[in-house]
């Protein structure tokens, strides 16, 4: 994006209508991509103009720290602009107490990471994260005496890696998969991926699925995208479900003679057009990439927490693909509850 309008957005809407006075920091090595490979700038001191202008204040990397005093030198920045920069980032450390040892942050034990109270925060923002795309009513599921044959189908069910690339090592070791949002709640729940991954081309599994989708009266399909179609530095170059998930989708819909949803895992826009033009699917719920607690994820399905807490979708997206004639049927699109209201 030009330096002006992240200037604009930084420093008019940030600093100013927003009247935000922490600092901004960069995602690592963004600096160094205006430069070596954006090739924004000609040279790296303009670049450190460009960055500074914008309203950056801090480089995740080392971009700024080899480059700035070359910039300095040749009046790319001045001292008074560097003076800001730093003031900003002192001034959220001393409210931080980094210099008023013991800091408040080094009284937080090593046994919180992973407390009781964390490991359910981090549950309750996957939950939050789940947007309501479609639901004729299927969602909530009902408790898992109520379903004699449970099917989990998508070549997601199984993942950890892209949990882990979002969310870290998960706590104690437990590194749950897609799979378990749905077993913890129907134990009996049992898991088939139909094609291998997101990215392959092989269908030879889909009739297998097909299979044991008619024989189910509940199908949970995982279906998306991960780490081998997008991550950081590898860009997706089609927006659409893989050619062999959508023969799979189409297969599992047309021999289900029970209850379909579908739950979307992606880093970033999918369409679902085909996903919503197709009358068997029930509910579709978008869960993005809820990372370690990707259990929370199935507790919006049910619409109640392991414990009886009961629990709505509320998140909003910020990216989808539809027809547009879909833009304006509330049946089918919730981008958000207000307090005490239920998409149920």
């Amino acid at each position: 994006m030009p330096s002006c309008a992240n200037s604009w957005l930084l420093n008019d809407v940030l600093r100013g209508a927003w009247e935000f006075d922490g600092y901004v920091t960069s995602d690592c090595d963004a600096d160094n991509d205006v430069y070596y490979s954006h090739h924004y700038t000609a040279t790296p001191s303009d670049a450190v103009r460009v960055i500074v202008a914008a309203g950056t204040d801090v480089d995740c990397g080392g971009f700024m720290g080899s480059h700035t005093q070359q910039a300095l030198n040749d009046g790319n920045v001045t001292e008074a602009q560097l003076d800001v920069l730093l003031k900003r980032l002192f001034r959220v450390r001393l409210r931080l107490g980094h210099f008023d040892p013991p800091s408040a942050l080094s009284t937080i034990p090593l046994s919180d990471v992973c407390s009781p109270y964390a490991v359910e925060l981090a549950r309750d923002g996957a939950r939050q994260g789940v947007v309501l795309i479609k639901n004729d009513g299927t969602l909530p599921l009902k408790a898992a005496a109520s379903y004699s044959n449970v099917v989990v189908i998508g070549p997601l069910i199984d993942q950890t890696d892209t949990i882990e690339y979002y969310g870290g090592r998960p706590c104690f070791g437990n590194n749950t998969a897609p799979l378990a949002a749905i077993t913890q709640h129907i134990p009996s729940a049992v898991g088939i991926k139909g094609v291998p991954s997101v990215s392959s081309a092989d269908q030879s599994g889909i009739a297998a699925a097909a299979a044991a989708a008619a024989a189910a009266d509940l199908v949970v399909l995982q279906v998306g995208s991960d780490l081998s179609l997008e991550a950081e530095g590898h860009d997706r170059l089609v927006i659409a479900f893989s050619d062999a998930q959508l023969a799979l989708i189409a297969a599992v819909t047309a021999a289900s003679k029970g209850q379909v949803v579908v739950q979307i895992h992606s880093g970033g826009a999918m369409d679902v057009s085909p996903l919503l033009a197709n009358a068997k699917i029930g509910a579709i719920l978008h869960a993005g990439q809820p990372s370690v607690q990707v259990v929370g994820a199935g507790d919006i399905m049910f619409g109640v927490t392991l414990d009886g807490r009961p629990v709505v979708p509320a998140a909003r997206m910020s990216q989808m693909t539809y027809p547009a004639h879909y833009v304006n049927d509330v049946s089918l699109f919730d981008f958000g509850m207000r307090p005490g209201q239920s998409p149920w």
